[in-house]
This record gives C-alpha cells, structure tokens and sequence, in this order.
C-alpha cells in the first residue's frame, strides 16, 4: 500500500474511532488557562502544544531551542537552559515572572531530576498545578500483575538527587520525589506506559507491527499462552492532562490503554491496514530454538515480566481517562511513518525486531518442521 492509498483509508479508520485529534480539540475551551510548557518540541511537545493552542490557551514555551527550533513560532518563546549546574539557565525565566503567573505549568521531560527540582522551587509562587510527565519506569520493579499508584517505587538510596548522571528509571523516580515534597497538592505526575504516537524520538523506533502489517504477504507472529500487550496513546494522555488541569487534579495516575490480548491487537492493526497477508503464528518453544527471544526480536511481548502489562489504570480512568481506540492510534503511526519514510524503508532487525531475512528463514524451517 503507498502513501496515498494509506492515508486516504487511514482517513475512514481516524475519523470514526473515538477521541480522535480533531475530537480533543477545544475540550478546555470553557476555561481559558495561561500555561508555561517546559521543553516540547520534541516527540511528546508537539502533540501537546498541539492541542493546547487548538484548545484556544495562553501558551508561553521554555526550552533550550536546541530541537526543532523551527515549530511553534507564534508562541511566546522564552529560552533557557536548565541544565546548567549553577542555575544561570532559569534566570531569564525568573526575569518573565516578574509580571507573569500561569495557571498550570507542564514539564515534559527533564533528565535532571535537580533541574526539575529547582525549578518547581522557582515557580511554585507563581502556578495553580505543575503537571510532570513520568514513567512506569518509576516503580520498583514489574513482577507483579496490578501494579497501581500504591506500589512502591524504585530504591533510590543508592544515588542523589544532585546526581547529573544516573538511570531513566532513577531521573523518573526521583523527579516525582523532588516535585511532591517541594509543591505537594499542586504537584500531579502521569506515569505513562510505552507511549505511541505519530512522532518518534530516533527512527528505530518506529512500529513494528503496523508496518510489517502493512507490508503484507507471510508474517511470523509469536504463539504463546495469555500473550497480552499495553501502550499509552498519546493523544489520550494530553486529553487527560487538559482534563486533570480543569478538574485540579492531582496526585499520581498510570496512565495506559487497557491490556489487550496481543492477538486482538494485531486483528485490529489489520482493521487499519487492510493488506492481504498470511498471519502465521509460531510456538514460542520454536521460537527459541531458532533464536528468537520475546522483546529482544520481537515487540510488545514481554512474558518474563509478569505485571509489565498489568498495569492497573483504574484510577485515572475513575478520573477522567478515555483511551482512544487501537485503530486511531495505529492510523496515527503509520501516517507518521509514512511522512518520515516515503519509501517505506523501515530498519527491521535493529532495536527488538527482526530482519526480514531472519523472519524468512524462521517461517521456512516452521514450514519444514510442520
């Protein structure tokens, strides 16, 4: 399928699915809210300023202009870098404050934890909510089934929060530590699980499954008992972010789709992409034997971590949390993909997926072995 067709019958899937972008558009119209967004021009960024200026807000951005200089120029730009050890970077942002206060502040991302924590410092006077874009990545481990806001989080007795170098996980952990002792109740994270969306941050991580969907003929798919997969939709977590901020949330919310049987995952990546193809679906024993190991060759199949894609989301849902439906979400990527990627040149067999040559090989000695 070439890029045309895909969008035009991507077009169909997008436009009857629930929450789609257009949908979320203007949701926060009846509550005008001045908003400073902390970094955003990349992966993540876009698709939230997106929607906060379509949404009618007072947007003013924050960043080092280091990433995609080029978007969002209509906003007001203040550039600073908080990075830098000796706090200098934040000086123009404390200048802005002067005559300036904002109803909500969104962070989203910063790889240290004691930047995000100077700066909370610095603008808790001065906002209604500060919104922190976390991790599931925060908590100690996946290894149980149901893992809520409750369960406890990563051990960071072996590092500091001053630290400039440490783990994901650790900058997560101790971001969301910083942020709830400095501004508690004005303080909300949204701990996201495995974020999808139209955007990538490198192109190894495009998706797989929508693309080797798309490409048709023999696909080798992984059998294997109560093989379920979760994702955070992107566009469904900014639309619970604009909702948290009218509803002045706050506290700690998992933020995810529901867990899904990886197997109606795929029927519904095949509802958007629609190519004739043989789905061909291979004991995970066989698997082994021929060198293919979960998550390592192949995505969204991680069965030695028992609770990965268990996480409970009842309490964001309780609050306020729609998730959209896999076919919008898979319209999304593929659109995305196929912008970046004209040609349809995916990278298969680089970051937890297999080459096609391998995947030929695997699919002919099952062949052979049936």
């Amino acid at each position: 399928m070439d890029r045309r067709t895909f969008l035009q019958a991507g077009a169909g899937v997008a436009s009857a699915a629930v929450l789609t972008k257009t949908s979320l558009a203007g949701s926060l119209s009846n509550n005008k809210m001045k908003i400073l967004v902390l970094g955003g021009r990349d992966y993540f960024g876009p698709t939230l300023l997106e929607f906060l200026i379509k949404s009618g807000h007072d947007v003013t951005h924050f960043n080092r202009g280091f990433t995609n200089p080029n978007l969002f120029k209509e906003l007001t730009w203040i550039r600073g870098n908080r990075e830098i050890a000796d706090g200098s970077g934040l000086e123009i942002l404390k200048t802005h404050l002067k005559q300036n206060t904002f109803d909500l502040v969104i962070d989203t991302w910063q790889k240290l934890p004691s930047a995000v924590y100077e700066t909370a410092k610095l603008l808790k006077p001065y906002i209604g909510q500060y919104q922190y874009v976390s991790s599931i990545s925060a908590y100690k481990d996946k290894s149980t089934k149901g893992i809520d806001e409750n369960y406890p989080m990563l051990d960071l007795s072996s590092s500091k929060l001053e630290d400039r170098r440490m783990s994901y996980s650790q900058a997560k952990a101790w971001s969301e530590t910083a942020l709830f002792n400095e501004l508690g109740d004005k303080a909300i994270t949204f701990r996201s699980h495995g974020m999808r969306s139209n955007r990538l941050p490198e192109r190894i991580y495009e998706p797989y499954w929508p693309v080797r969907m798309l490409d048709g003929d023999k696909i080798l798919l992984p059998k294997d008992d109560n093989h379920v997969m979760q994702v955070c939709d992107v566009v469904s977590m900014v639309h619970f972010m604009g909702h948290a901020a009218q509803e002045k949330l706050s506290g700690i919310y998992n933020v995810a789709l529901k867990t899904m049987l990886f197997k109606e995952y795929i029927n519904r990546v095949d509802n958007v992409t629609k190519q004739p193809h043989e789905k061909v679906w291979i004991p995970k024993a066989f698997l082994k034997e021929h060198g293919i190991e979960p998550y390592q060759d192949l995505p969204l199949w991680r069965p030695q971590l028992p609770g990965f894609y268990h996480i409970n989301t009842d309490k964001a849902t309780k609050a306020g949390f729609k998730g959209r439906s896999i076919e919008a979400m898979v319209t999304d990527q593929i659109q995305g993909y196929l912008s970046r990627n004209p040609n349809n040149d995916f990278m298969f067999g680089v970051r937890g997926t297999i080459s096609r040559q391998k995947e030929k090989l695997v699919l002919s000695a099952w062949e052979n072995h049936k």
